[in-house]
Formats: structure tokens, sequence, C-alpha cells
């Protein structure tokens, strides 16, 4: 009986958060500190992305999308620190009809600021949203990052865990 009733529960949250009108807004936020052996070097990096999402129609998901990243190495006499922020926008698909779990696709393309130069990247995830509650979710995707800054081009591939809240 129990079940049953989560069960119902997650389905109608699912509705409820892919539903015309509704917004989400939650994020992510990350920290590495690494330190190299037989060598007096550590590099420390932090991460953040805040995250909005919109849904104009049922479904469809549009918001901004922005990234903050600085990287701190530390040699034995010396620090050198490297920072970028990344602006854009973000379009994509979110189905959560009759299903508990509510499966996204996005994409977003970003203008980079890197220190003093400009480039661009683009990131393509996908994952699936779990609502817990009417007004909270977590969230677990993967996705591709590609970046391109003057002549030098990086791709990531990552894997997330988030939280969301339902905000209206």
């Amino acid at each position: 009986m129990g079940f049953i009733f989560i069960a119902s529960s997650c389905l109608q949250a699912a509705q409820f958060f892919t539903a015309k009108g509704s917004a989400q807004l939650g994020g992510s936020f990350s920290f590495k500190s690494t330190g190299y052996e037989h060598d007096q070097y550590r590099k420390n990096e932090l991460y953040l992305s805040p995250e909005i999402n919109f849904f104009p129609i049922n479904f469809l998901l549009v918001g901004p999308s922005m990234k903050i990243y600085t990287e701190k190495r530390i040699y034995d006499n010396s620090n050198s620190t490297n920072s970028w922020v990344s602006l854009g926008g973000k379009i994509g698909f979110a189905y959560g009809k009759q299903i508990p779990v509510i499966p996204y696709i996005h994409g977003s393309p970003q203008i980079l600021i890197y220190n003093e130069e400009t480039g661009f990247g683009t990131e393509l995830n996908g994952g699936i949203i779990v609502p817990v509650q009417k007004h909270f979710s977590i969230n677990f995707g993967t996705g591709f990052w590609f970046e391109v800054v003057d002549n030098f081009h990086s791709h990531t591939f990552f894997c997330a865990i988030g939280i969301t809240g339902l905000v209206f």
C-alpha cells in the first residue's frame, strides 16, 4: 500500500515538474584538490553552475546557462590562477507524463570568457530527474562539453548528480 502511494505521488510530481508555466531552480558545485607525488605541486579547482529552467509549453525547457570555473596551481615558489565564465542559452526536452522519473535531454551553446580571451563552448547532456516530493527532485545525468578558445580545443565527458527545486 505504501509503494502505491509513493508511486502515485511521484507520477503527480513528474507531471507538475514539466507542465507549462513551471520553473525549476537548481545547480551544481564541485571542488577538487590534486597533489602530485614526488613533486611540490598542487592544483585546486572550483566549479559552479547555477541552473534555471522554464517550461513555456509542456515538456519544452528553455533557460539561461552559466558556468564559473577557477583553477589555482601551487608550485614550490609560485602560484598561478586561471578562470573562465561561460554565458549562453539552453533548450531541451523533459518528458514527465505517466512515468515516475523524468528523462531529459538539452543542449547549451555558450560564449566563453577565459582570462583575457574569448571562445565558444557547447554542452550536450541527458539523464533523469527523480521527483522526491512535489517541489524537490534528485537528478542523475551524463554529458559532453566541447570548447574552443584561440587555437586550444578541449572536450570533457562528465557524470553528475544534482538537486532541483520547483519554483512554481
